[in-house]
């Protein structure tokens, strides 16, 4: 269960950077 929400963090973490990078390259 640990390593579930550990991985739902982990992908919404990289899914707000790439959005945020995308934003700044834009």
């Amino acid at each position: 269960m640990a390593f579930y929400v550990l991985d739902i963090c982990l992908s919404r973490s990289t899914n707000f950077m790439n959005n945020w990078t995308r934003s700044g390259v834009s």
